[in-house]
């Protein structure tokens, strides 16, 4: 079964990747734009719709409103200073947040993958979390999903599929996540 959408769910995404493990020294990114610097303007502010749309290929899986930073942003959503902390973007000018909670409303980010991921190969997923200095509590884990098809749903709480591969808990400080898979489901 070819897998070609990839869904993040974290409490603040900075830079994504999905590699083929064919080849150790050849492992392309497999996601496009994976660090958010192709965008069709800065960012103005926080939205209650989110501010993902600008940000070329990413979207908003559901209702819950992802939000974009850069350093051309506005004061509520520049980088590193913004309304929600100070964080710098992990590469390049800017990175995506998303909001988990201990209640049922989330936020998730979608992209397309560059190709489909093919049956029995093994690929890593990786991506960088940070929470932000003034939220009140973490989730205590977080993960990705790959789906044949784009999610499209008008849901503001937890999407539920017991095919969400759990990668591993966090804490407070900017770290990678990374997990090795095959795609043999």
């Amino acid at each position: 079964m070819k897998r070609r959408w990839i869904t993040l769910a974290t409490a603040l995404l900075l830079i994504a990747s999905a590699q083929a493990q064919t080849h150790p020294k050849l492992m392309p990114n497999l996601v496009y734009n994976p660090s958010f610097e192709e965008y069709r303007e800065c960012p103005c502010k926080i939205d209650a719709l989110g501010t993902l749309t600008i940000v070329d290929a990413w979207y908003q899986p559901t209702a819950g409103s992802a939000d974009y930073y850069n350093v051309c942003g506005s004061r509520d959503c520049g980088v590193p200073k913004n309304k929600l902390g100070i964080q710098d973007a992990h590469l390049g000018d800017g990175f995506c947040g998303i909001y988990c909670s201990k209640t049922d409303y989330r936020e998730y980010l979608q992209t397309e993958l560059k190709e489909p991921l093919q049956a029995g190969e093994m690929y890593r997923v990786s991506f960088y979390v940070s929470l932000s200095e003034y939220s009140s509590g973490a989730v205590a884990t977080i993960g990705a999903l790959f789906t044949d098809e784009r999610i499209g749903d008008t849901v503001r709480s937890v999407l539920m599929d017991k095919s969400v591969r759990q990668l591993q808990q966090f804490n407070t400080s900017q770290m990678r996540i990374k997990q090795r898979f095959s795609n043999d489901f």
